[in-house]
């Protein structure tokens, strides 16, 4: 059955998420092209750790983790971006918790939240492309089985060519 451009689209854009994700170590519980109340599809990340309180603790060790969120944040709307064939930029679509978790760490200046997206951005695009041919394979098996847990996800990234 022929999918929709929009819904290979939604695949992509989530599993860049997904691949991104696995690339900065972060751990994930499932990734879907399912709809929610809020979403059309999403990543469930495992909890934040205990000591990850960047609100009452800026530390360099939790702006690192923040920003491997954010960074995986922002690699979705890229994947769906390339997948499109469109460049894809940094802009109003921007994810509004990247923008929020980077605001903790930028010390209330504009130009300081605004470089450090960009930043971001220019890492999770970087990513997208080195691991290009791993988002590819697993948005082909999200749009087969719809939601996939970590460790197939893991299987899936790690035989890709």
């Amino acid at each position: 059955m022929a999918q929709s451009i929009a819904t290979e689209a939604l695949a992509h854009h989530e599993a860049a998420h997904a691949v991104v994700s696995y690339a900065l170590d972060l751990r994930f519980k499932y990734v879907t092209v399912l709809p929610s109340e809020d979403a059309l599809g999403h990543i469930r990340h495992i909890r934040h750790p205990k000591w990850f309180k960047p609100d009452i603790d800026p530390s360099s060790r939790a702006k690192a983790y923040a920003e491997r969120h954010i960074v995986t944040a922002l690699a979705g709307q890229i994947g769906e971006s390339v997948f499109l064939g469109k460049r894809p930029k940094l802009g109003q679509q921007v994810n509004s918790e990247a923008v929020d978790m980077a605001s903790l760490f930028c010390g209330g200046s504009d130009a300081t939240l605004e470089a450090h997206l960009n930043y971001c951005w220019c890492m999770a695009k970087a990513l997208v492309d080195l691991h290009w041919s791993q988002i590819q394979a697993l948005a082909a098996a999200l749009l087969e089985r719809k939601t996939i847990r970590y460790r197939a996800a893991v299987e899936i990234i790690s035989t890709a060519v």
